[in-house]
């Protein structure tokens, strides 16, 4: 996350980068980029596919950081009560669906993928728009459960429970708090 200007610190026990080209291919920038990360100690590898590697990423962060942000709530809590457990279920559900219209090759388990992902995080984690709501910043809700809202519309998929969030977060979204 930024912390200041020109100050960006890591919280988050992921630390690993994957990096593709769009077309599969691994071309000589992206192997002159892995080589540096090793060199550094950066745990990094190539994808064929990253274009599914980004949506489950997405699908993760949606689920996480939309959830985390409209309960004002940690991971733990969200994930501990039924109801709220439940409607962090459908932003994942809602996620991939929307990547599956995209012509994203999510595989068929990615919602129990992620779910289970979510379930191995610390207790007290937040996602990075929780913690931007807290800290009165502007919101990453059109990147997120926006994008989602609006693909969604575009395929003509509902997606009540990304549209909750947009609507429960709209007066922050630009920094107010």
């Amino acid at each position: 996350m930024i912390e200041s200007p020109g100050v960006v610190a890591q919280r988050s026990a992921f630390a690993r980068i994957i990096v593709g080209e769009l077309d599969g291919s691994v071309s000589e920038r992206v192997r002159r980029f892995i080589d540096a990360c090793t060199r550094g100690g950066i745990d990094a590898r190539v994808s064929g596919a990253i274009d599914v590697e980004l949506w489950q990423k997405f699908v993760f962060i949606v689920g996480v950081s939309g959830a985390t942000a409209y309960f004002r709530s940690t991971i733990g809590a969200v994930r501990s009560n039924y109801d709220t457990g439940r409607f962090l279920v459908r932003l994942v559900e809602e996620t991939v669906a929307v990547g599956h219209a995209e012509a994203i090759a999510l595989p068929p388990d990615q919602v129990e993928r992620t779910m289970a992902l979510i379930a191995g995080l610390p207790e007290g984690m937040e996602g990075s728009m929780r913690d931007d709501l807290e800290r009165g910043k502007r919101l990453e809700l059109p990147w997120l459960c926006g994008r989602v809202a609006e693909l969604g519309r575009k395929h003509g998929l509902a997606t009540p429970v990304n549209d909750t969030v947009v609507l429960g977060l709209k007066l922050h979204s630009d920094g107010r708090s």
